[in-house]
């Protein structure tokens, strides 16, 4: 049981005084878990608990422009790519502390279309979790 909201995770059947449960539903965070015994005819209930830690996945983000070079005006296209476990989240396009535009995360990838607003133009791509 997780005893932070007290909700049953599975159940697994008890051999040679072992019993195993494979998780994967846990949120981020720390969590308090706890294995019950209910005990039979011959032994008591017992319990005893453990806590578990789940981190946030790793991501890596990638930004490329089609074009390169502009000229002044014309429209490129900022691409950012995040790698990872099947990341979702939205993705901010920026040039310094302006922001261009925020898209939500579409496969791993999203684009923005840009103006070319100056000769040369470096955009950042940060991504926010959802």
């Amino acid at each position: 049981m997780d005893s932070r909201n007290c909700s049953l995770l599975g159940t697994a059947a008890l051999s040679g005084g072992t019993a195993s449960l494979a998780l994967s539903t846990l949120a981020v965070g720390t969590h308090t878990l706890t294995a019950s015994y209910l005990g039979n005819g011959n032994y008591q209930a017992s319990s005893a608990s453990t806590s578990l830690t789940i981190a946030k996945r790793d991501s890596t983000t990638s930004l490329s422009a089609n074009p390169t070079n502009g000229a002044l005006g014309q429209t490129a296209a900022l691409t950012a790519t995040v790698s990872g476990s099947s990341p979702t989240g939205q993705v901010r396009f920026s040039e310094g502390a302006t922001v261009l535009g925020t898209a939500n995360l579409s496969s791993g990838v999203r684009s923005h279309p840009s103006t070319w607003a100056t000769a040369t133009t470096t955009a950042r791509a940060r991504v926010a979790p959802r």
